[in-house]
């Protein structure tokens, strides 16, 4: 395969970054105030801790973004990549914004961009407790381009398999947002409840505190902090895999709930975010900046949505300390107030939550095996191992 080395400066219109300040906030603003952590699996995310800024504010901070523009997270997670597609919104500091020019295939620099070769430069970011990637270093990366229509071909084939994962993603989507209108109704919006604390209904406990050399491409699979996504919600990208030592009180099993008790982020979102931990084999190891549910007494669906509510973030807020990195005990954990609801109620919200977590948990399986296959075929394609010509696209 015929390529030429180029930079990423030299592909693109421009390169930069959103504001370096903090804008006017409205809640009933149209347009998202998006950072690096909000970049998600691909896609631009809110949750519940996205802020909103009116109209006057975007048209003061916005960048000209459109249909050739790649998002990268640059500031304390880094290396997340998504495409804009439209979304309103301005940027702070920790997104970057690749305007491509006009006749490069955005969908092939987006693989790029998620390559393990870009992906292990990055690591070179400045920062200590948080790394930064600058935008020098954004626009000095140096990569083989294909010449001709091959970066339009093994980008079309990579981007299928990334249409039917947003497929499955969106149907999750729905289902989830469903679940938290309901879990709203039924328990958030009842005062008539009684109330009670965490710890009254289950213990927490705090993960491996592990050693780096332990770190290896073929060792027991272990959630840590970049698996967790702000709000809710597990991260297949993020996985370490471990072959240190360990105890049994280190290990997870599917099904169990996890919650972040550190946060490194610049807008402090992943502070209290739980995850389910996803099916795998064997043993299941969690980090120590992650506290697992144990002694669980009541369904885990509705704790699972007690732990995403404005309420639980809130008070991980309040509890927090630390300056550059946040931190809460697992006492802040044990002593959050919560509603307590009866057995009828309790019903009627896990008769439709479990079902549909079960949904959900199988298409995740089925964007994995996706995911898999697409990034087994990335490097190939991307090195000419594969002929693009021999491929089809996928249904």
């Amino acid at each position: 395969m015929d390529c030429t080395t180029v930079s990423l400066d030299s592909i693109c219109e421009r390169i930069g970054d959103g504001i370096h300040g903090t804008p006017s906030y409205d809640e009933n603003g149209e347009y998202y105030f998006f950072n690096g952590s909000n970049i998600v699996n691909g896609s631009l995310i809110a949750d519940n801790g996205t802020k909103r800024v009116s109209k006057e504010e975007f048209i003061k901070h916005k960048r000209n973004l459109g249909p050739n523009t790649l998002l990268l997270s640059i500031n304390g997670t880094i290396g997340n990549v998504a495409r804009y597609k439209g979304e309103k919104c301005i940027l702070g500091k920790s997104a970057a914004y690749l305007n491509l020019k006009s006749k490069v295939d955005r969908n092939f620099i987006y693989f790029i961009l998620r390559s393990t070769n870009f992906q292990e430069y990055l690591k070179n970011a400045n920062g200590s407790t948080i790394k930064n990637v600058s935008l020098e270093m954004l626009r000095n990366y140096e990569f083989e381009m294909p010449l001709g229509d091959t970066p339009n071909k093994i980008g079309n084939i990579l981007a299928s398999f990334d249409k039917k994962i947003e497929a499955l993603e969106s149907i999750n989507n729905n289902l989830d947002q469903q679940l938290k209108r309901l879990f709203k109704r039924l328990f958030t919006d009842n005062t008539s409840l009684s109330l009670g604390r965490l710890g009254d209904v289950c213990d927490v406990q705090k993960g491996l505190s592990y050693k780096g050399e332990g770190l290896t491409k073929d060792g027991i699979p272990m959630i840590n902090l970049g698996n967790v996504v702000p709000g809710g919600g597990y991260r297949q990208d993020k996985n370490k895999t471990y072959s240190g030592e360990y105890k049994q009180k280190n290990i997870v099993k599917p099904g169990d709930l996890i919650i972040a008790n550190t946060d490194m982020t610049y807008e402090r979102i992943i502070l209290g975010s739980p995850l389910i931990v996803p099916d795998y084999q064997g043993d299941i190891l969690f980090t120590h900046h992650l506290f697992a549910l144990r002694d669980v007494k009541l369904p885990k669906s509705y704790l699972y949505y007690y732990l995403r509510t404005d309420d639980f973030h809130g008070l991980c807020e309040s509890s927090a300390n630390g300056t550059t990195v946040l931190a809460i005990t697992k006492e802040d954990v044990l002593d959050a107030v919560m509603p307590i609801p009866p057995t009828d109620l309790l019903n009627q919200f896990t008769s439709v939550a479990d079902p549909y977590l079960a949904i959900m948990s199988t298409n995740d399986k089925e964007c994995k095996q996706l995911e898999e296959l697409r990034n087994y075929l990335l490097p190939k394609l991307m090195s000419g191992e594969i002929d693009v010509s021999t491929l089809g696209m996928p249904n």
